[in-house]
């Protein structure tokens, strides 16, 4: 079977982190003749290394921008501006089109890691769309609601016209089905999504962490996240905000666009409405960045697994998810968690022994309450995260089996 991974863009959370694994498990699996993943060129940090098995086909910015760059055309003040930027944009679609023919003319199936912001195209071969999350759509003001509109059309014909779909949470199906109508029991489920990544080499850092990293308190909550809306910054900085014994903890962020927090960019001007937010949150709150909480925006992977390995537990007060990568990711390691009672969460660590610190997303006095608890009863819950690295469960070639099953259901389905 020979499988195209089209992926012109790479969401730098989840996605990026389940992208090159995926690739790789796919490659090994004996039903597997080629992999050819289409990926962009400056995603190179995520790119598996060419083998035999795997064709890595790098997206110039010109490629990837007759897709992603769509719809700025219509926001142009004038129609005949308007007019001028959709024809300029013209021969790069026509190209991608090209590409994508030449790209899926010899295989016999084609993977859509991420369809969101990935304008439709409608491929001749069986083709498979994975739908992570419809994040965009239940939280509308992530992109605003003339670009929320034109990504629910968009993601509504991938939805419609993909031969194949396929989800990594029960959740997810459920959202969509609130969404399209779409009745949640036509989706193939991927639970095996759920499992750590790289979890042989957790521990082997390949280097010293940064200075900055190096130089944090020995004991921090740690939440990796970006700024969008539902990741809930605002609950959580509330509830630090009330929290009296940042003496015996620290909390410590990082995601694209928290650095805007950081001491070094207090008179740096906000990019997006939600930097804006949060720094005057902040001040309203009265924290300062570097005493009583430390800020990061997107670090290294190197730095990433530092802060993971060495965390007094994580914290995750997210409102929903695709599934939920980082509580996995710290169980692993053997670092308590305390994280949001939502039924995402509750659905991905089916299966965990751990003793989870469960709290209300929307309560910051329940935030401060269960860490406090935590304080309390360190010794109990860290043994209880210890135990349950010890818990069975899937690695990557179960995964890889998954999506051969489903692979082979799309080419027989397939009109």
């Amino acid at each position: 079977m020979r499988v195209l991974i089209w992926c012109p863009y790479v969401n730098l959370g989840g996605g990026k982190r389940l992208l090159a694994p995926i690739t790789n498990a796919l490659a090994k699996h004996p039903e597997i003749e080629l992999v050819r993943l289409a990926i962009p060129d400056t995603a190179a940090d995520v790119l598996p290394q060419p083998t035999d098995k795997i064709d890595v086909v790098r997206l110039t910015q010109s490629q990837c921008r007759g897709w992603l760059d769509k719809d700025k055309w219509r926001s142009q003040p004038s129609k005949l501006r308007m007019l001028r930027t959709w024809l300029n944009y013209q021969p790069d679609r026509i190209a991608v089109r090209g590409l994508l023919d030449s790209l899926q003319k010899d295989m016999d199936v084609v993977y859509i890691f991420w369809p969101h912001s990935i304008p439709f195209y409608a491929f001749s071969k069986p083709s498979v769309c994975m739908f992570q999350d419809v994040t965009s759509l239940d939280y509308p003001e992530i992109l605003g609601s003339k670009a929320v509109a034109a990504e629910k059309i968009n993601l509504g014909k991938w939805l419609h016209e993909s031969t194949t779909l396929v989800v990594s949470s029960r959740n997810t199906a459920r959202r969509i089905e609130k969404h399209y109508g779409i009745a949640s029991d036509r989706f193939h489920l991927l639970s095996y999504h759920n499992i750590v990544l790289d979890e042989v080499a957790q521990d082997q850092v390949a280097a010293p962490p940064s200075a900055a990293v190096a130089a944090l308190p020995a004991r921090y909550l740690f939440y990796p996240a970006n700024i969008t809306v539902h990741k809930n910054h605002e609950t959580l900085l509330n509830a630090w905000a009330h929290f009296a014994r940042k003496n015996e903890l620290s909390l410590v962020l990082v995601g694209e666009g928290i650095q805007i927090l950081s001491p070094e960019n207090q008179s740096v001007p906000g990019k997006h409405w939600r930097e804006d937010t949060l720094r005057g949150l902040l001040n309203r709150l009265e924290l300062v960045s570097g005493r009583d909480l430390y800020t990061f925006g997107y670090v290294s992977d190197n730095d990433l697994v530092h802060l993971m390995n060495n965390a007094t537990a994580l914290i995750m007060p997210t409102y929903t998810e695709g599934f939920g990568l980082p509580v996995l990711e710290a169980l692993a390691r053997g670092v308590p968690v305390l994280c949001s009672d939502i039924p995402v969460l509750h659905e991905t660590l089916v299966g965990r022994s751990a003793e989870v610190l469960w709290f209300d997303p929307y309560l910051p006095e329940d935030i401060v309450r269960k860490i406090n608890l935590l304080l309390d009863n360190y010794d109990v819950f860290k043994q209880s995260a210890e135990a349950g690295r010890k818990d069975p469960r899937p690695d990557w070639p179960d995964t890889a089996a998954q999506y051969v099953e489903v692979f082979k259901t799309a080419i027989k389905d397939h009109k």
